[in-house]
């Protein structure tokens, strides 16, 4: 197992003078019979794991931002009705200050008058 873990690849990969790949790389003479190390199978049953948590962490993310886009959208919804309603009270609040300030003119004293 040690020899097709990559976990163990990366943590002695600086340390060791030679490596497993080294050995089977030399050149071979006499009777020689491979044999499957089922480093393959290891490696691929590692690979799916972890494509599988990247998978899990993938879809929490996906449902994460789904959320995060629908706050986004009402709080857009709810800015844009804010705006509208501060439209509508500045408009209140000028046609208020013309009213205001034409009673005012009537009020005040006409100084031909006194």
């Amino acid at each position: 197992k040690d020899r097709c873990s990559i976990i163990e690849e990366q943590k002695y990969d600086e340390v060791r003078v030679i490596k497993w790949e080294d050995i089977v790389k030399k050149t071979r003479s006499g009777t020689v019979t491979e044999i499957d190390s089922g480093c393959l199978n290891n490696l691929a049953r590692e690979l799916l794991s972890s494509l599988q948590q990247t998978e899990e962490k993938l879809n929490t993310t996906q449902v994460e931002l789904s959320a995060i886009k629908e706050e986004l959208e009402k709080t857009t919804e709810e800015m844009n009705q804010t705006r509208a309603e501060l439209e509508q009270t500045k408009v209140a609040l000028n046609t208020t200050q013309e009213e205001l300030e034409k009673t005012t003119k009537r009020n005040e004293p006409n100084p031909s008058r006194a």
